[in-house]
């Protein structure tokens, strides 16, 4: 069973163009499948129930080493950049990226 602690999450904060967040919602499902391919990545987006331009992306990675080999990916595999540059023309600036190590509580 996989340790929470050995689990890192990636939290993307973004503000959609005015009108766009449709859009934002439509890139991420279609890109979602791409994204997790690699195994070991979970993507979800949340949006604020007071702004519906805002939202929140998730990304989980079952440990440290999926995450780093990700960011690899993330660099330099052409589709990916492709399928990033589909996103941001759709954001209203840049979007503020912070990355978690999540702590297990149950002990």
């Amino acid at each position: 069973m996989q340790r929470a602690a050995d689990r890192t999450e990636l939290h993307i904060a973004f503000r959609a163009l005015p009108g766009k967040s449709l859009d934002v919602q439509a890139i991420l499902q279609d890109n979602q499948p791409y994204y997790e391919a690699p195994g070991g990545i979970s993507i979800e987006l949340l949006q604020a129930t007071d702004d519906q331009d805002l939202f929140l992306e998730v990304v989980r990675y079952v440990d440290q080493p999926t995450y780093e080999a990700d960011q690899v990916r993330v660099a330099s595999d052409p589709e990916f950049l492709k399928r990033l540059e589909r996103w941001h023309s759709v954001l209203a600036g840049a979007p503020e990226i912070r990355v978690y190590r999540v702590i297990d509580l149950s002990k």
